[in-house]
């Protein structure tokens, strides 16, 4: 019997939900595997629905959800100036992951997007005393402002991020780097001092696998019998989501108060707001005829019921719904570079969804815009989905 520990470092549930995804093609390849979780909140109680053993110490874990909760005011998240803020504790994170890692005797490790990990490794490599894989899904930073903070985060990251990719050529890190996407995904921007783009490093060194979602989206295709199942009926569905995280709260007052300017043209309309695991309903001051919604499991099947979708600029949200092939909106968080840059670009790539600017929308052109694609037919691109597939015949590679 092997035994794995997987880590799901980042925030939202985008990650955990792939690493789900990943744990179960890993036991169909490898039935007697043993696997253990460590991940801090919303990730740890979606770990814990799922029926999946997460250890204790997954409680003094902070991977900065109630920091990016706190710092969304104005629907501006600049992850430059979050990386920077979050930096004191990453040793303490570490720390308790390596006594984990050390307790448990682990004959592989599992990182997704575990910086804390990486970094310590990096300060250290004989920290590196177990089998580990890492999974990613974007490669460098870009400041998006003139603030210290940023530009400083950008410059130091980017300089251990490149010179950590060029020790992993060298497996001193890690057995394998997974990256989920494909390389048109990776910017071509110069990397450090490695003399190569970002693209061109991580197609060195990276595994690309591909996309991953937790459904099969051909269960989802008629919309109509989607949304009867789901008790919809037949009026106009606009389901408005924020993800794993509070820091969206502003986009969802947004779209309540559109909700008035769109009576008049739409007045059968029915809009959903999903507050997620970390904002109160009670946050949003909704006007009659808009429902609002906390968690909501399966959010992927109310979506594929929508005639239009409102979402922030996540990666995943956004990835899951180029596979529904349903019509969406997406606003970016201001000055956050993932998703202003490596996100929009893959879906301008893609031709999926339109891109919106918060700064730059009242609820009346919000209403506008709801009312030109509400139920429009599109036609995004397939993309590969069997990421979770690749990535656990990578791992099971390291597992007797």
């Amino acid at each position: 019997m092997s035994k794995v520990l997987f880590i799901s470092g980042s925030h939202g549930l985008g990650h955990v939900n792939r690493d789900i995804e990943i744990a179960k093609e890993l036991r169909k390849l490898k039935p007697k595997v043993e696997i253990e979780w460590l991940g801090d909140h919303p990730a740890s109680d979606v770990l814990r629905e799922e029926g999946e053993k997460v250890l204790p110490e997954a409680e003094a874990l902070d991977y900065g959800n109630a920091h990016v909760d706190s710092s969304g005011k104005g629907y501006e998240l600049n992850i430059g100036v979050h990386g920077f803020d979050l930096r004191k504790g990453q040793p303490e994170n570490a720390k308790r992951l390596f006594a984990s890692i050390a307790k448990g005797s682990y004959d592989l490790v599992v990182g997704d997007e575990t910086y804390d990990l990486y970094s310590a490794m990096y300060n250290d490599p004989s920290l590196k005393t177990f089998k580990l894989v890492a999974i990613g899904d974007f490669i460098g930073m870009d400041a998006m402002s003139w603030n210290l903070k940023d530009r400083m985060a950008c410059r130091v990251f980017n300089k251990i991020w490149a010179e950590s990719m060029m020790m992993y050529l060298d497996k001193i890190y890690t057995e394998n780097y997974i990256m989920v996407g494909l390389p048109e995904d990776i910017s071509e921007a110069p990397f450090g001092k490695t003399g190569m783009t970002r693209r061109e490093l991580a197609m060195k060194v990276m595994d690309f696998v591909g996309y991953i979602i937790n459904f099969d989206p051909k269960e989802y295709a008629d919309q109509a019998a989607v949304k009867r199942r789901l008790g919809y009926g037949t009026a106009p569905l606009v389901i408005c989501t924020i993800g794993g995280t509070a820091a969206g709260r502003d986009l969802l007052q947004l779209c309540a108060d559109s909700h008035p300017h769109l009576h008049k043209a739409l007045p059968e309309l029915r809009m959903v707001l999903v507050c997620g695991p970390r904002l109160p309903t009670s946050a949003i001051e909704a006007p009659e005829g808009v429902e609002v919604r906390g968690y909501v499991p399966k959010l992927y099947e109310h979506m594929a019921a929508a005639d239009l979708v409102i979402t922030a600029g996540g990666g995943t949200t956004t990835l899951e719904l180029t596979a529904l092939k349903r019509p969406f909106l997406y606003f970016p968080f201001e000055k956050h570079c993932e998703q202003m840059l490596d996100v929009a670009n893959r879906l301008q790539r893609q031709r999926a969804g339109v891109m919106m600017r918060y700064p730059q929308t009242s609820p009346e052109v919000l209403a506008l815009r709801i009312e030109e694609n509400i139920g429009k037919k599109v036609d995004y691109p397939e993309v590969p989905l069997d990421g979770a597939k690749k990535s656990a015949e990578i791992m099971a590679k390291h597992l007797s």
